[in-house]
Formats: structure tokens, sequence, C-alpha cells
């Protein structure tokens, strides 16, 4: 409703799809169409008692039709406030009602609607026509036809503008496929093939820019005018974008600031009741969200009004319509007999038939399935080569003890049972992705549990034959295994149960964490357990009595037992050995059934796992009255919990604009100046660019070339923003990558000249780079943060520690962190600062020793207009002191566009625009091709459209962009500059001159010496260490849990217990070295912020490297002395030999750290790495002694296999300190002979053992030296 005497404030709207005014459009495929009505919700969560009120007393009314918008500034509510809506809250209170056609939601509700998700997840390796046809076999209704469900996927892929790519694949990180506009549409798509009256949307254009989000919401604005009901979060909308919607909802600390028609929202704001003013310039979103968000002050006020007052005033207008007077008469809802549209067994079908397809499409996955198991088969081959074929008897007649033939045959058929046991653990990440899905189409009625449960179960099947069918072959032929059918065919099945029941383990660990880092980090802890009670290491029967239960749970007893008896059972001599290891009175058959009860167990278990946890979400009135008015807990002493420290406490007086408006800032330019004060003005750097080319090489096919970048050409002056913009795919990134010499593929050409001369040492030294992502330490301060970058990026001799933290204190001046200087930085898992904070300090850290050129490569992605305002208004602040700022940016707000001095506009690698920032839109607008544009657009938003082909000509026709390339290449503006290239680069070299500059001058590599370097990392590391002691604490607790497992299982062992004493040691180096493998995953994190550091010439590989491990050599010796003293001395062990047990320990726990550690630096993926490390893990463990006696191996082999195995010389070490000299084991020498060990004595072995772990510390050095999978 608009005013009388108001004029329309804008009345401009968008090419394309039109507001239907809630009226059907006809097509056979709209909707009946619903009423929503929310009246009164409110919504808390309670945290350590206390309540804390998200959403207060919010209402407003949807026609059927109607496209809303929920906005507001961040931490208003709108996604908490969806999610409420969309029946995804399952936890905290609520009350209120929300109604669908004038009725509570029925437990059909989730069948009905869609929620498309912010993240996009997909099966990478579908194509987009298949990803569709999947959902709409489940979605629609049971009995549609097949046509039918095809004509509904053409439909779809007509409707969302994705049928030029629809045999194209998703893709992923790993997975090249399509943009993100077109992931976007896709996961619409999906979720809206059974055309559902009602669908919400969660950010549905986060990440895309101006162009992409207009295609996005105009695909939803499509649905909308088919009748349906579309409710979406959304943040910094262009002018276009947010003319799509109908109706608004305006929040502000969870209270409703306004509730109607979007086209009105300013219209009441102006309203003399209000004060506000517009200007018509302004985009209609931007100005209403920095209303609620406090960001304006309404004419005459010096404060923004408080969303209380706000609240009072809606409510108190005429724009507020009561609940009462929005219901209407609506028709009945629709009445569904079951929750899902089809029955399980269509739900399977389709699963299995999903499964089968992914499987078949991984090749890479595929390739490295057969890969691992073919490489791990040829080396048991070589290690057990013939030894299967063994001969009677089986025991020496003089000592009785085991001969060579029984010896190897009992390890070779337990190391091949072990090798089952994990054959699945790279399953576990992919397991973990499904997952994923699976809960996103869970909560969407898609499918239920159990036909997901079965199709996981089922469709990996064949996978699993194929790569243990490869894996048994070449083992069985090799180690001359007898050629007889029935023996082979239980060989085979056994073990393939096994396999079995590891990948069902693999998948009920990733279906109950969900994470594949904490799976691992349990897997090693599992895999000990069934190996240790599989009958080898210590026989069933021996087992102490408060283990007694734990052969029968392990289901690598039951399978070691049958294999053993499947192969002594053929022998006179073969019960005594079956009788030494207890199973002489066991049927082999059992074997079969017992391992499938155990595979049928795990299944079970993942079921259970998989199924969805109940709602927590209750009514307030259904909550207890204790839990209402419970207090929150104040702890005694002056120990504070993580949640009360993150809390900065002030005694000043509390603003109530601060509480009002947590995410408020009044950070802007003036604001910056004024707080900046005395600075060093910056040198400057004149940046000239000319005729760059940039091209890379197709991996798949290194014949094809592709040219990224095409002629590109432009320069930056000091004191000078130059804003690269351009479609998605342009080239902006890619030209700031090769600017910046931060490509590290590719080949470039042309010029790039810094003060008129190629790049030096000093022009890279004072110059720096902001990357996307922000990249820190997340339990350290932001003063830290910024300290230790000082403290690394400027020299130590000439800024001592008062100059630093003075530099220190003058940035968070300038970028307004001075108020969070004591605030933790946070990360996924600790709340920290802000998204615009968190922007601001990766800025901070890259200027801290106050560069003359800084590289930002979009710095506003993620943030809303008035954030993302708040970094670029600090960006402009450090131009202002004369440096050369060059930064890529996607969909900036007008008064964030208006910051930049100059845009280079890019299209498919060519330049369009060069020049002035402000005069782009004159230049397309008096061009031949005369484009439109509308008083109020965006002027980012309309380059980056003309751009991309988005936005048609006068004529109506779209130009490509090969041809404004070629307009601007023939036009006055590219020749007057090229036609001065030259003279500008002598300028620069005489103003360079004038101003004393010495670029001969010679410049170290790092601003700080080695030695400095070394300190300052060896302390960042100490603090962080101190600052999360779970991680410390968890692994000291495991060391103990471990050490009285064994020491439990293995107590006071006899003087007849030679084997025993073996597996002790064994597997007491073997959880040294698995200890190490969980942290794989932390050092791939810690590697993106070496990257970042050592790109920014902040130090060197060689003191990152001292400082990745030199806190942790101590942790081990305390770790590893514990574990020690607690095993060593309840197994008994030998009196007075403590000391070399635990050196061998520790050596081999050191050494097992840098053996991970090189397995990090060398893969290009964590994926990689975790596939390679058992791979290792093999290669010691085989070699070790203790699975396969040294003396049994074929001489080429003897000679120097045992020698590249640390582990040997570590288990050779411990069984010379236990047996040699013990008078107690009268049997001592002879297995010191058995084992190979007599030729070197204990203390040559742990001498040998540091050559082991300097080579693995000198090869992790090398690789962070040299090897960077860093592609840019």
């Amino acid at each position: 409703m608009t005013e009388p005497g108001v004029t329309e404030l804008y009345s401009w709207a968008p090419d394309g799809p039109q507001k239907s005014n809630g009226k059907a459009s006809g097509n056979a495929m709209d909707a009946v169409g619903v009423q929503l009505d929310v009246a009164d919700v409110c919504y808390s969560v309670f945290v350590n008692g206390e309540e804390r009120k998200l959403l207060q007393n919010v209402s407003f009314h949807l026609e059927p039709g109607d496209m809303c918008a929920l906005m507001g500034a961040s931490g208003a509510g709108k996604s908490t406030l969806l999610d409420l809506i969309a029946n995804r809250k399952h936890i905290g209170a609520w009350s209120g009602e929300i109604l669908i056609n004038q009725r509570p939601r029925s437990p059909f509700f989730n069948r009905d609607s869609a929620y498309v998700l912010q993240d996009d997840i997909h099966i990478a390796t579908l194509t987009v026509e298949e990803t569709i046809r999947y959902a709409a076999w489940t979605r629609m209704q049971e009995g549609t036809t097949i046509d039918q469900r095809e004509q509904r996927v053409k439909f779809l892929l007509d409707m969302m503008g994705i049928s030029h790519v629809k045999d194209s694949i998703v893709g992923d990180a790993m997975h090249k496929g399509i943009s993100g506009g077109q992931l976007k549409r896709l996961s619409i798509a999906v979720e809206i093939v059974a055309l559902p009256n009602l669908i919400f949307l969660d950010e549905p254009t986060s990440g895309l820019d101006s162009a992409i989000a207009l295609e996005v919401m105009s695909s939803v604005r499509n649905l909308a005018n088919q009748n349906r009901t579309c409710v979406s979060t959304i943040h910094q909308p262009s002018p276009e974008v947010f003319a799509l919607f109908d109706k608004t909802v305006l929040l502000s600390n969870g209270r409703l600031l306004y509730a109607g028609a979007a086209d009105e929202a300013v219209t009441y704001f102006t309203r003399p009741a209000l004060g506000y003013k517009y200007d018509p310039d302004q985009n209609p979103a931007e100005f209403i969200i920095d209303v609620c968000g406090g960001l304006v002050n309404p004419e005459g006020h010096d404060f923004p009004r408080l969303p209380e007052e706000l609240v009072d005033l809606f409510e108190q207008s005429e724009y507020c319509q009561k609940p009462a007077e929005r219901l209407s008469t609506a028709p009945e809802p629709l009445i569904y007999t079951r929750r899902h549209a089809t029955t399980k067994l269509t739900q399977f079908k389709m699963l299995m038939h999903r499964g089968w397809m992914s499987l078949i499409r991984d090749k890479a996955d595929t390739r490295a399935g057969v890969a691992k198991n073919l490489i791990v088969g040829v080396l048991i081959g070589i290690v057990f080569w013939k030894q299967a074929d063994i001969d009677e008897p089986f025991y020496d007649e003089e000592t009785g003890l085991p001969t060579t033939d029984n010896t190897n045959m009992t390890s070779l058929l337990f190391f091949v049972m072990m090798y089952c046991l994990m054959a699945n653990l790279q399953a576990i990440p992919a397991l973990c992705t499904k997952d994923l899905i699976y809960r996103r189409d869970l909560a969407s009625f898609g499918y239920s549990a159990s036909p997901y449960w079965l199709a996981s179960c089922l469709s990996h099947i064949p996978m699993v034959v194929l790569t243990h069918t490869i894996f048994i072959v070449m083992v069985y032929t090799t180690t001359g295994f007898p050629s007889d059918g029935g023996y082979f065919f239980y060989f085979y099945f056994l073990l393939l149960l096994t396999n079995f029941v590891s990948y069902y383990f693999a998948l009920y660990l990733a279906a109950a964490t969900g994470s594949a880092q904490l799976a691992f980090a349990i897997f090693p802890v599992t895999f000990l357990f069934f190996s240790m009670f599989a009958g080898y290491t210590i026989p069933v029967e021996d087992v102490p009595a408060g283990w007694i239960w734990a052969p029968y749970v392990s289901y690598a007893r039951w399978v070691y037992e049958g294999l053993m008896v499947n192969e002594f059972e053929q022998y006179d001599d073969g019960d005594q050995v079956l009788e030494e290891f207890y199973f002489d009175d066991f049927n082999k058959g059992d074997a079969i059934w017992i391992t499938i009860m155990f595979m049928f167990g795990m299944m079970i278990a993942a079921y259970f796992a998989l199924r969805p946890a109940a709602s927590k979400l209750v009514r307030f009135e259904d909550l207890p009255p204790e839990a209402r008015t419970k207090k929150p807990k104040k702890k005694l002493g002056g120990g504070a919990g993580l949640k009360e420290k993150l809390i900065v406490e002030d005694e000043k007086p509390v603003d109530p604009y601060a509480v009002a408006f947590p995410t408020r800032s009044t950070y802007d330019v003036a604001w910056y100046r004024s707080n900046t004060g005395e600075v060093q003005q910056s040198r400057g750097c004149r940046l000239v660019f000319r005729n760059l080319t940039y091209t890379v090489v197709n991996k798949q096919n290194p014949k094809i070339r592709t040219q990224l970048l095409k002629g590109v050409s432009g320069r930056a002056h000091p004191g000078e923003m130059c804003a690269l913009m351009g479609a998605s795919g342009a080239g902006k990134s890619t030209l700031l990558d090769v600017l910046a010499y931060r490509k590290t593929t590719g080949e470039i050409g042309g010029d790039i000249l810094f003060n008129g001369a190629e790049v030096t040492t000093a022009i890279m030294r004072s110059s720096a780079y902001v990357m996307q992502d922000n990249v820190h330490i997340g339990v350290l301060t932001v003063r830290q943060t910024l300290t230790y970058a000082a403290r690394l990026r400027m020299d130590e001799k000439k800024f001592d520690t008062k100059k630093r933290n003075a530099r220190v204190n003058k940035i968070m001046d300038m970028l307004g962190l001075t108020e969070h200087a004591g605030t933790i930085v946070g990360n996924e898992y600790i709340r920290g600062i802000s998204g615009g904070q968190m922007k601001r300090l990766s800025i901070g850290v890259e200027i801290i020793n106050l560069p003359d050129l800084i590289f930002l490569d979009e710095p506003t992605t993620g943030l809303d207009s008035s954030i993302a305002y708040e970094v670029m208004a600090a960006v402009r602040n450090l131009a202002n002191q004369n440096r050369t700022i060059i930064c890529t940016i996607h969909q900036p707000s007008p008064i964030t566009y208006f910051l930049f001095d100059k845009l280079l506009l890019l299209a498919e690698g060519r330049v369009i625009y060069f020049g002035p920032a402000r005069d782009v839109v004159n230049y397309f607008t008096t061009s031949p091709y005369q484009f439109p544009y509308v008083r109020g657009t965006n002027p980012a938003d309309f380059v980056i459209s003309v751009g991309g082909s988005f936005t048609a000509a006068g004529n109506g026709k779209y130009i490509t962009g090969a041809e404004l390339a070629s307009y601007y290449a023939g036009g006055e503006l590219c020749r007057v500059f090229m036609e001065n290239i030259d003279t500008m680069i002598a300028m620069d070299i005489a103003a360079v001159g004038d101003a004393g500059g010495n670029q001969d001058e010679e410049v170290s590599e790092y601003p700080t010496s080695t030695q400095h370097q070394l300190y300052v990392l060896m302390e960042r590391v100490f603090i962080k260490t101190i600052k999360q002691p779970r991680t410390t604490v968890a692994t000291f607790m495991r060391h103990i849990f471990v050490a009285l497992f064994y020491g439990s299982i293995f107590w006071k062992l006899g003087d007849e217990d030679y084997t025993e004493r073996l597996a002790v040691m064994f597997f007491a180096i073997m959880f040294m070295i698995l200890g190490h493998q969980q942290a794989i995953p932390a050092l791939f994190e810690d590697r993106l912020l070496f990257y970042r550091e050592r790109g920014a010439k902040a130090y060197g590989a060689f003191p990152y490297w001292v400082s990745s491990f030199y806190l942790q050599l101590p942790q081990g010796i305390l770790n590893v002395l514990v574990f020690s003293a607690i095993a060593y001395y309840m197994c008994g062990f030998v009196e007075g030999h403590f000391g070399p047990f635990f050196l061998a320990l520790l050596l081999s726990s050191w050494t097992g750290l840098f053996c991970c550690q090189t397995i990090a630096a060398l893969a290009p993926t964590g994926q990689a790495a975790i596939n390679f490390f058992p791979v290792s893990l093999f290669i010691t463990v085989v070699f070790a002694g203790f699975i396969v006696y040294i003396p049994t191996f074929p001489l080429w082999l003897r000679c120097w296999a045992p020698y590249v195995s640390f582990m040997r010389f570590a288990f050779q070490a411990m069984v010379l300190n236990e047996f040699s000299g013990n008078e107690d084991l009268e049997n001592s020498d002879y297995f010191i002979d058995e084992l190979g060990f007599d030729s070197y004595s204990r203390d040559y072995c742990l001498s040998v053992i540091p050559i082991f772990t300097a080579f693995f510390a000198a090869a992790v050095l090398i690789a962070l030296k040299y090897v960077n999978w860093e592609e840019r």
C-alpha cells in the first residue's frame, strides 16, 4: 500500500520473469497453492541452563504464488526462522503457530515442501540429468511411469536453464564439473522434482556474482509464478534480484521490524513516523538491511532506532496485519496415506541403481582400489614366495619348538586376514560425503533409512568382490597354496566375508561419526583390539580372566581359527598345531556362519547409526517448570570454561546499541582515516602490465592447451584502487595471480613491470597478497595473530619489540580491531570473531610491514553489504596512504564499488574496459551497442551483466565477450593507453629515481634471519599447544589406556610365554606408529597456513619444519615413558632392562611421526595420503621379523628387505633386550636364532633407528621445500 502523495521510489524491474500477483500461469505444472501463516512465533535455545531468545513474536502471512525474502543483518535470526517454518529445527523450544492453509503442519509436511540447502552437495560422478532423474524416481508419486518421469526431468532442465549441461558431470573439488550457478539451479531442481506447493531456500545466492544470482532467483520466480509459495533467506541481493520478490520479512535480533510487500518496504521506512531518508540511486535491499542493522540514523537523530522501537512502530502502523485479518478460506490440505511418495521397494531400486552408477563412474577410485590390492598382493607374494607349500613335521624333534614352515604358515594366514580387516579404510571419506546427501534427502522425505541402508550395504559389493578377487588370486598363486578347489573356495569365501565385515564397519563409523577425521581416530584402537584377540598373538585359552569375553566379540578370531583349521586339518601333525592355538575342537564351517553373523551385526549397527535422531524440539508449554526457571551455573574458583572465556568482560556501562545491534558497524573511510593517525606513507609502486597471456595444459590430454588470458594490458598508480571484475570464468582471479607472481602452473607471456622494471626480491618483499580464504590459528587472539605476523615479517634488526608492538596497535586501529584485540580468532569448532573482522584480520596480517603494493582476492565473499563495505573502506584507507591496491571483487554494493578508482573489466580472458570506475556505465550506454541502463541499478551488477552477455544491447541482441573486447581494442580509450604505455614506464623509472629508490640494492629473501624465524615459530606452536590441551591430554590418556590394555592381557608373563612376549613388543611398536595416523588430516590443515605464509616470504621451509615437530618430541618422551613403565612392569619383563625398551619405543614413535609427516607432505590430498598409508605400513610391518621370520625370506629378499624397515631394528633391539642373557628363559637363544636376530647387537640396532628417523625427517624438509601441491 502506497500512501497518498508518496511517489514510487523505484519502478524498474528486471528483464525475464515478472511477478504474477499470485495468479497461476495456466501451465499444466501449476501448483494448487498454499497459504502460509506464521503467528506470534518465538524460539529459544538453552545453553548451560540459560535461555537465549532467537525469535520473538514473529508474524506474517503469505498467499499462493508469493515469493518472500527473509532479510536482516548478520545474526538477525532469518535462517533460524526459515528452519523453524520448514520443520528443520530439531532442538530448542518454541511457541506460536505455523499454519498451512489455516491448519497445523501435517506429519507429511516435509513431503509436500522443498528445502534447498545453502551448500550444494551431490554425487560428483553423476551427470546433471541423472541427478534429477534419480530424485524423480522416489519423489514422484508411486505408479508414475518412466515416460512421465522423463517428461518431468526435461521440464525441470528447461525451466532451470540447465538443459545444455544435462550430460555434464556434477563435479566436486576432485572432479571438474558444472559452474556454481548451475550447481545451485541443480540443487533447486532436485528439491522441487515433485513440484511442491511450498519451497524454502537458504541463502541461494551465496558465493555467486550478481548476474548468476539473478539467473538462479529468476528460476525461483518462475516457480512462484506457477502458484507456488517460495520463502528464501538472502543477503546482499542486487536491485534486480530484490525486485523479483513479492513480500519481504525484515528481522533484527529475532524481532519482526516489517512484513509486507517488498516494493513497499522503502516507502514504509521513509514515512514521517520513522523518518529515514532514501536515495533513489541506492539499492533498496541494502537500504532496508542497513536500517534493520542500525547503520542508518533517522533524519534529525544522532542514533539509530532500537529494534524494540521499530517493532512498536510497525505494530502501530497500517502495514501490520493482525493474524485474524490475514486468515482466509483455503482449500483442504492434501492428505497422504504414507510418509514417502514411493514404496520402500521403489526407493531401494533407485538407490541401488544410483549407487552402482556412481561406483562405475568413479574410475579414479576404482583404479586406486585395484592398484592398491594388486600392489599389496604382489608384495605379499614376494615376501611369502611359495612358503604356503609346507611339509611335516611342524615341530623340531629335539627342542619341540615350531618349525619354520609352521611359523611361516600361521604368520601368512594372520597377515592376509589383517589386511582384509583394514582393506576398506579408504572408503570412510566417501561414505562420510554420501552420509551428508543421505541426511539431506531423509529430511526431505525423499526416501527412508532402511532402503538407503540396504542399498549402501549391497551396492558396493561388486567393488569389494573385484578388489578382493585380485588380492586373493595374487596371494594364492604366488605363495603356493594347495591347488584344491574346496580349499581355495573356503579360503576365498571366508576372507571375502571378512572384507564385507570391514566395509560395513567403515559404513558404521561414517554414519556414527559423520567425520572422517574422528573415524580415523577410532579405527586404530578397534583394529588393534580385533587383531590382538584373533588367537595369533595370544592363544584363546590363555587370555586373562578379565578379558575372556574379548575373543568372542572379535570377529578376527573366528576368521583366523577357520583359516587355521582349513590349512592344518589335512596334515597328521596339524592337530598339534591346532592344539597349541586351542583351535583343535573347532569345526571350520562354523567360522562361515559366525562371520556372517558378525557381518549382519555390523550391518544392523550401521542401520541404527543411520536412523535419524529423535527431535528435541518442544513447545514452551511442554517444558518442565525447572527448565524454564533454571539459572545458569556459576563456576567456583578462578577457572572459566571455554564459552566463558570467549566472552570479553567489560566493566564499562553497557551500550544499548551494541546489545541491540551486535553486528552493527560504523566503520567507514572517514573513521579509518581518523583512527590511522600518523602512519608511514608508502613510496608507492607503479604497476604496468602489457599484452599478458596465460596458457594451461590439459592434464588428461597434454596436446590440448587453453589460453585463459589473451593480451591483457593495464596499470595501477600509487594511491589507487583498481578493481578486476567480470562474470564467472572471465579470468579475473587468474590475472590477479599472474600479476602477484603466485601462479605455480601454466605459461605466462607479456610484460609485468614494477616501477618500470621487472620483478625483484625487493618488490616481492614490499607487496602483499590477501587470499580469499581466511587461514589463521583459531586459538590465538587477534593481537597474538598480528604480533606473530609482525615478528615474522618485520626486520628484527630495524624494529625492536617496542616498535613492533606499536605497529600492531596501529594496524588494529587502522582496521578497527582494537576492541577485539583480546578475542580469539576462532574456527569451525571454536566461536571467535565475526566474518568481517576475520577478513580485516587477514588484511592486517598481510600489511603488517606496510607494503607498497597489495593484492586482494575476493575480499568480500560471504559478507553482507554492510560488512563488505566495512572491509573495503579499510582497504580504501590503505590506498589513501599512497599504496597501490589491485582487487578482484564480485557483486559489490554501489557504495563499495565507488571506493575504486579504476576498473579493469574482463570477458573470456580479454579486456572489454579499462579506465575510471565511474565512467564505465557511460562507456557502455554510449557505445554503438547502446546497452540500456536504468537509474538505481548497481553499476557493478550492470557491467558484470554486460560482460557476461546477460544484458541485451539496445537492439535486443546479446553481445559476446569477444565482440566487446574487439570494440574496446579498436576504441579511443585503449588506443591512447597503449600509445602512451612506453612513456608511462619511463615516467615510472624517473619517479623512482627522484624518490631516491634503489632498485638494484640487494635484499634478502626473508625479512628476518632463520634463527629469528625459528624462535618465533617455536613459540607460536607452544602457545597454540597450551591453548588447546584437549588433544594433548587425549593422546596422553590413550597411551595410558592402551598400556593398561596390554598389561592386563599379558599380566606377569611366565617363563614359557615366548610368543606372548614377542607379541607385546611387536604390537607396542605398531601402536606407536598407528598413533600418528590420525594426525595426517591435521597436518593438511596446517599445510594451508604454511603455503600462505611461505608465499608471503614470512619464513622458509627449515624453521617451519623444526617447529612442526620440536614440541611433539618431548611430548612423545612423556607419553612413551608412561606407556613403557605401565606395560613393562605389568607384563613382567626382565628387570634392569627398562631403558633400552623405552628407548626403542621412543625412537619408533619419533620415526612414525616423521613417516606420517612425509606421507602428508608428498601426497596431493588427504585422501591420497590415507590410501598410501596402509601400503607404507605393510612394508614396515612385514619385514619387521615378527609375522615372518627373517631367515625364511628368500636370499635375494633377505639381503636387503629387512634393512628398509625401521620397525625391524626396533623389534630386534627389544627382543635382544628381553631374551639375550635372560637365564629365566631357557629357549631364548633358540628364538633369537629363529628370528634371525643373532647378527646384530641390541645397542647396534638402537643406533640404526635414528638413521631412519633422520631420513624421514629430512624427507619432510625436502618435501616442504620443493613439493608444492597448491595449484594456482
